[in-house]
């Protein structure tokens, strides 16, 4: 490939195509990457799409480069969100959004530590940026398209082009930065050219590479700011601003012909400084079609990259277009079209059939460096108009009839082999489709009824009116277009949609009943059309009744009682469907006394039966809230309250009487459905008694004991994870009201159902659950303390604390699990699992302290900018510090703790000088100035400070002696009674130091160590805290020994008397 060619990529589709997958995508979270594509593209979910995606980006398991790779994934799925949006009256505004989501994490990605710091990653991490501007040009054009739509307002126009400017200059501006950053690469390149013949060819390669980028993002730079120029010129042609873009890439464009004149296939660059110079006014058009025509003579040479001669024809029949050089036109395109198509082309055979062959027979693996199918349409398109305003031309000069149809004639079939190809058309061509038709006295075809359908559907977005013409078009194309079955049902589906939403409700009803008797198999279908054609009838009936249009109205409701009637016929449910569907109707509506009446109208026999005993329950619900809200204990309360139980315990009654009637094979829909509607009442009922007006949770958890073998089935319903739910919340409050000696029974119940409920892990409200285990146990164990703090029989004391402890790790355990399932919690959740795992008894311990490592670093980037809460995000830091020391890696530690004490130095850097002040005032008048109080540093800033100097020596950081022997003269005046062990600790560290500071230090460090022998009595530090007698006993004999090596005998004499006396002192 040459030089230019790799340069010339089609970079929308390099922007939105070509995904690749996260390097060495951990399964963990890329399964549920993959979950969450499958939730948005397969089933629409969009919104616990995203919610799966939060939680995934939240988790705090994810560190380092893992996270990176986590970030590009997320990437990649907005990405394919973006190909998979639908067309609709929001459309463009989420594909800006999905972009805007997909450049943000692409941003995340290159700029990711991790990726930053390998050195193998850094071609890749280019390639990524360049994507990452090619897919914010790609969101400036999505808000362009807004711009034009005919439908915006003036301000939301204007909104549209604030954001697509402020979208290209932050494209035109990284990718100035490439440029520069390539330049750079360049220049250094060529310094290191070799004069060895042999490393010479080695050393070409490298550096054509890195001239290929460069001009490359050149290249690109210079097409985004001809394109917002145009977009500049079109928005306000007035406007001097959109000339100065196009100018400075004409230069550019010039610039890179001279800088890069060697380079092979570089003519093709004249493509795109032409189409920016025809910008600038007609007074460019001749050097531009002269350049034009230099690559169009050099076609030969493009043969693997035809579109770039193929581009070059186009833009010269644009400008011959527009100096009106029809024939000029028309030979520019058609010698084109026969250099494309390899001679295909034959201008004086043009019909809508050839112009569609042509285009569907294009050669396999055509590619967009081809010059492709949407391109060569868009050429055709074109030649089209040229032949439409050649026919025009025509009329204008009173020539024959016969040839201004002819031309009209011949622009109409282009356009319909066009778009019968399938070539994107926009709708805007239905127009002039229409006047080439009727100007060319041409037969009305599908194809135009096709494209005015799309104008149509478009339009209606803004204009619900335009339905009515769309359901007109489908009707119209149906009867022209032949078509299989399936191709009529999906037609006479628009159809009836159509006349929906243009609010021809009744014509809706009559498409939709249709379909339901034309369509029977399978069944669900037809209930489905059965179900619309009542929705239709309604929508139609409440529209008459809120106009008050009393005859029309009743005529509706004979009609919605018809169609109820073909849906009962329809339903799996029999005749009791109509009525289960009216009871429930009433209930919403609140006519809970006719919704009653109305559903007891089913029979026992009938398989609506439990859905209408279900409704029924549901209905006495209603009415027990109205009630209690009014008086809680009134009778009419307590008598609506056992009519609702009563009528869930009737619905589990029902099932469990009927299931054994249906195991036969043939009955298993039956039995699917009954165990659905039982699943259901049991969930509810559950939570029903659950609630304060009840507040039965003995009875919830009897009704939820052996549900597989009172209900076999129950556990594929759908509500079953709910019903878990239910009795899980049961044994909670019943576990937390009672003693710990009985609470023992609820906890294996809450374990039993999270052994289950885990396993459905879309369940809405596992979190919950998994909290509520938490829960359950950490309170048990917090009433076992409060036991053991009572009880003074030291066994029983022991016992007790230990039963505490287990119940506390249970509750620790469902909380990392909760953690794990929904990593968004409160900050306190995490502050009390970090410290629990920090101080709870356990082995390996080692493995707590790496818990800590993992979950700490994500809990502090996520609060650590709430101010209300900076201390304990600094005791967060405080505990990772301590966990990362423990587990010897004190070089982590470090960061943590300087980033600690540098949050509060200042303010007591501030209190120290007014502290100076103030004393100065008082030294000079003590009469009229009280004496201040000297400021003491906070007690996080004392524990950081403390940490910090252990871990400064620990970590072998000789630099920072100097600050180790600050830190601890500060300690030691402020500990300075010896009886305080943070002096030992202090006086410890500060002589390490001393030691470690060289013989310079030896003098100072052996007056502090025979001063610690003086007062060692005083010491009651036990290990493993440093500072111990023991451990100033070994400084000093490892002194002495370091002492005894020193060339300086006087030095030597001098230390020796007072060290052997501290030694001798210390090891009595």
């Amino acid at each position: 490939m040459t030089l230019v060619k790799a340069a010339r990529t089609i970079v929308l589709a390099v922007a939105l195509a070509a995904p690749c997958a996260a390097r060495a995508a951990a399964p963990a979270w890329g399964r549920r990457v993959e979950f969450a594509r499958g939730l948005a593209l397969k089933l629409r979910y969009d919104d616990l799409a995203k919610s799966v995606i939060d939680d995934l980006l939240a988790d705090a398991t994810i560190q380092g480069e893992d996270k990176a790779n986590l970030y590009r994934a997320v990437a990649e799925y907005y990405v394919k969100l973006i190909e998979n949006v639908r067309g609709g009256k929001d459309s463009l505004a989420r594909v800006a959004e999905y972009m805007a989501r997909a450049r943000d994490f692409f941003g995340r990605y290159v700029n990711h530590e991790a990726i930053k710091r390998r050195p193998t990653n850094v071609e890749e991490r280019f390639e990524i940026r360049v994507r990452l501007v090619w897919l914010t040009v790609a969101e400036a054009r999505v808000r362009v398209r807004m711009f034009d739509d005919p439908g915006e307002t003036p301000k939301e126009k204007a909104g549209h082009q604030a954001d697509a400017v402020k979208l290209y200059q932050s494209a035109i501006k990284e990718f100035e930065a490439l440029a520069a950053e390539k330049a750079a690469d360049q220049a250094k390149e060529k310094a290191r050219a070799p004069q060895e013949k042999a490393a010479r060819a080695k050393w070409e390669e490298k550096y054509n590479a890195v001239r290929t980028a460069h001009l490359q993002v050149r290249i690109y730079l210079n097409d985004v700011r001809v394109e917002l120029g145009k977009f500049l010129k079109k928005a306000d042609p007035k406007s001097p601003d959109w000339k100065s873009f196009i100018q400075t890439a004409c230069r550019e464009f010039k610039q890179l012909l001279l800088d890069f004149s060697d380079a092979q296939g570089i003519i093709s660059l004249n493509v795109n400084y032409a189409e920016a110079m025809v910008e600038l006014g007609p007074e460019q058009d001749q050097e531009a079609l002269e350049r034009l025509q230099d690559v169009w003579n050099a076609r030969e040479s493009f043969q693997n990259s035809k579109a770039i001669p193929c581009k070059a024809a186009h833009v010269k029949a644009a400008i011959l277009l527009r100096q009106k050089k029809y024939d000029d036109v028309l030979d520019a395109l058609d010698e084109m079209l026969k250099f494309r198509t390899e001679g295909a082309w034959n201008p004086e055979v043009v019909s809508a059939e050839k112009v569609t062959e042509l285009l569907v027979n294009l050669e396999a693996g055509e590619s967009p460096q081809q010059y492709d199918r949407n391109a060569l349409g868009g050429s055709l398109r074109l030649m089209a108009e040229t032949y439409a305003e050649m026919g025009s031309a025509a009329a204008n000069a009173k020539k024959s009839s016969k040839e201004v149809k002819r031309l009209y004639g011949i622009a109409y079939q282009i356009l319909v082999g066009v778009w019968s190809a399938k070539v994107p058309m926009d709708a805007r061509y239905a127009e002039l489709m229409q006047r080439c038709r009727e100007k060319g006295d041409q037969p009305l075809s599908p194809e135009e009824l096709s494209i005015q359908l799309a104008d149509a559907l478009k339009k209606a977005e803004r204009d619900k009116t335009e339905y009515l013409r769309a359901a007109r078009l489908y009707t119209e194309l149906l009867g022209r277009a032949k078509q299989d079955l399936e191709g009529q049902r999906k037609a006479w589906d628009n159809i009836a949609r159509c006349y929906y939403g243009g609010g021809d409700y009744y014509s809706a009803y009559i498409v939709f009943s249709a379909m339901a008797r034309w369509f029977p198999k399978p069944e669900p279908q037809a209930l489905a059309y059965g179900q619309s054609a009542v929705a239709a009838i309604k929508a139609q009936h409440d529209a008459a009744t809120k106009a008050k249009a009393t005859a029309q109205a009743s005529f509706d409701a004979e009609v919605l009682r018809a169609a109820y009637a073909e849906m009962e016929r329809l339903s799996p449910l029999g005749p009791g469907a109509t009525v289960v569907n009216d009871g429930a109707l009433l209930r919403e509506k609140g006519e809970f006394a006719k919704a009653i009446e109305r559903l007891r109208e089913v029979r026992p026999e009938s398989p609506a039966y439990p859905y209408a005993i279900y409704q029924i329950a549901l209905t006495y619900r209603g009415m027990l809230k109205k009630a209690t809200d009014a008086d809680p204990k009134s009778l009419e309360a307590a008598r609506l309250r056992k009519a609702m139980l009563d009528a869930f315990q009737t619905c589990l009654d029902h099932a469990r009487k009927a299931l054994p009637g249906l195991k036969d094979p043939d009955k298993a829909p039956d039995r699917e459905r009954l165990l659905e509607a039982t699943a259901m009442s049991l969930a509810i009922y559950c939570e029903s008694l659950l609630q304060e007006t009840v507040g039965d949770p003995v009875k919830a958890l009897d009704i939820t004991t052996s549900l597989r073998e009172t209900y076999p089935g129950i556990e594929k319903a759908f509500a079953y994870p709910l019903i878990l739910y239910n009795r899980m919340h049961a044994a909670y409050l019943l576990a937390t009201r009672v003693e710990p000696d009985r609470a023992a029974d609820k906890l294996a119940i809450i374990e039993d159902c999270w052994k289950l409920l885990k396993e459905f892990k879309d369940f809405k409200y596992i979190a919950n659950a998994c909290r509520m285990g938490a829960g359950a146990h950490s309170e048990v164990a917090r009433k076992l303390e409060e036991q053991a703090k009572r009880t003074a029989d030291a066994s029983a004391k022991a016992e007790l604390e230990k039963r505490a402890r287990a119940e506390r790790n249970r509750g620790l355990e469902f909380y990392l699990e909760l953690i794990t399932i929904a990593p968004r919690q409160e900050f306190r959740t995490y502050r009390y699992v970090l410290f629990e795992l920090d101080r709870r008894e356990h082995e390996p311990k080692s493995a707590d302290y790496r818990k800590i490592v993992e979950l700490a670093p994500s809990v502090i980037q996520a609060f650590s900018k709430s101010p209300d809460i900076a201390d304990q995000v600094n005791q967060i830091r405080l505990l990772l510090a301590s966990a990362h020391s423990k587990l010897g890696s004190w070089r982590d530690a470090i960061p943590l703790l300087e980033e600690v004490n540098d949050a509060y130095e200042p303010e007591f850097q501030a209190r120290m000088k007014k502290f100076e002040r103030d004393k100065a005032n008082h030294d000079k008048d003590p009469a009229r100035f009280p004496a201040p109080r000297r400021p003491v540093r906070s007690t996080i800033q004392l524990q950081a400070r403390e940490a910090l100097a252990r871990a400064y020596l620990a970590a072998g950081a000789t630099s920072k002696l100097n600050d180790v022997l600050l830190i601890c003269v500060d300690l030691l005046e402020l500990y300075a009674d010896r009886s305080n062990p943070k002096h030992w600790e202090a006086l410890y560290v500060l002589c390490e130091a001393y030691r470690l500071s060289g013989k310079d230090r030896y003098d100072d460090l052996v007056k502090q160590l025979f001063r610690a022998s003086g007062a060692i009595e005083q010491n009651t530090l036990k290990p493993p805290a440093k500072g111990t007698r023991k451990d100033f006993l070994a400084l000093a004999t490892t002194l002495l020994k370091d002492i005894e090596r020193l060339p300086d005998a006087a030095l030597k004499e001098k230390l020796m008397a007072p060290l052997t006396q501290a030694i001798k002192t210390l090891s009595q």
